[in-house]
């Protein structure tokens, strides 16, 4: 049915749809959050 989209395509689709449905359910990895911020 869709043979113009390849796997690697599929799955970053795949990869997207997930990240925005579950992003806000999932919690956030503490690393990411205090790394932007500057030290001292």
């Amino acid at each position: 049915m869709f043979d113009d989209i390849d796997l690697l395509t599929m799955l970053q689709l795949v990869a997207r749809v997930v990240a925005d449905s579950l992003g806000n359910f999932l919690p956030v990895s503490p690393t990411s959050a205090t790394a932007d911020q500057p030290q001292g």
